[in-house]
């Protein structure tokens, strides 16, 4: 069937195809094709995305694609579960790559079998779905139970044009602060010099390197699974910008260069390290904080914060508390602009 399209580079062709859905401008009824060099994406308007055409090399063109098979808009919509259990499945889940990660309450556990298939059916490119239990261990990684599909953790995950390859058993991730590392990554300027205190297996570093020109970013982390991993994810652009560094970044941070930009995404602990991430800082520099708090307790965190500066005798400005995401009924993962000067 004949429709306008998107014709792109395959390598931005999630990207764009996450872009239009959220624009609602992707017609779902059409069957996305590639061929060696590009991806097809049909859409539903004529208009130009100049944004679009900006950012990922696009173009427009008339193609011939396949009709598709109509899939479900929901997991909902297929399972087959008791009228009261409806009420209670999660309404959202994340997908890494061709893994979903679902959290699933107690009461409903029972189900999960039936979730796991359900949400496979509604997603045709979820080859695993795994039931997250919560994170445990030292290095606070996802404790992850398969309940349908291949019997794996590992995948290949692709946010704004950067491949991640990640074990979610063995490194922690989110997908959820993918428009954050991309937002921080059109904040650097050229030349800077980061660290990224807790990189895993290097999201934030990886989204900079790809669309900023750092000098360099020192890329640190305590769970040897996560440096193993940010080694195969650097690849041959990156290899010279990105220095991978095993260790504690309460120590590590005082052995490198003062950096111009701090990234802090450990959200539980972050707080502990700020000190730390403060004499790192060259005389004017930003870190970027990321914490999980509960809900009221967000402001109360605010102030600590900067009185932790004044008692170190620096001042620290906050110029936005950005709310990412929900964690839990109660807590909120939320991310902070501290502006550092000496």
């Amino acid at each position: 069937m004949k429709s306008q399209c998107i014709k792109a580079p395959k390598k931005f062709g999630e990207d764009i195809r996450q872009a239009c859905l959220k624009k609602k401008t992707l017609n779902t009824d059409l069957e996305i094709d590639k061929d060696s060099d590009y991806i097809y994406i049909p859409i539903k308007s004529k208009l130009k995305d100049k944004a679009l055409e900006k950012e990922f090399q696009i173009k427009y063109s008339d193609y011939d694609f396949a009709v598709l098979e109509k899939v479900p808009e929901s997991y909902k919509d297929v399972i087959n579960v008791p009228k009261e259990v409806m009420e209670l499945l999660p309404t959202s889940f994340d997908i890494v790559g061709n893994i979903a990660v679902i959290k699933i309450k107690p009461d409903i556990e029972k189900y999960k079998d039936k979730i796991g298939i359900a949400i496979m059916k509604a997603n045709k490119n979820v080859a695993t779905v795994a039931m997250d239990k919560g994170v445990i261990g030292d290095f606070r990684v996802r404790d992850l139970e398969i309940i349908a599909g291949r019997n794996i953790t590992e995948t290949r995950h692709t946010e704004y044009g950067v491949e991640i390859q990640i074990d979610l058993a063995k490194v922690y991730f989110s997908p959820r602060l993918a428009q954050e590392r991309y937002r921080i990554a059109g904040l650097v300027k050229d030349g800077e010099v980061i660290i990224d205190m807790f990189a895993g297996a290097g999201p934030f570093s990886l989204m900079i390197a790809k669309h900023a020109k750092p000098q360099k970013i020192y890329s640190i982390d305590l769970n040897p699974d996560a440096i193993e991993f940010l080694n195969k994810n650097i690849g041959g652009d990156h290899i010279n910008v990105i220095e991978p560094v095993f260790g504690d970044a309460k120590y590590v941070t005082t052995t490198l260069e003062p950096a111009d930009r701090l990234i802090m995404n450990l959200p539980f602990n972050a707080f502990d390290f700020l000190e730390e991430a403060i004499n790192a800082a060259k005389e004017s520099a930003m870190i970027h904080y990321f914490e999980i708090v509960e809900d009221d307790q967000i402001d109360a965190r605010v102030k600590e914060i900067t009185d932790k500066g004044k008692d170190m005798g620096i001042s620290l400005l906050i110029s936005e508390v950005r709310k990412i995401k929900s964690y839990s009924p109660t807590q909120t993962h939320i991310g902070l602009d501290i502006h550092v000067s000496k």
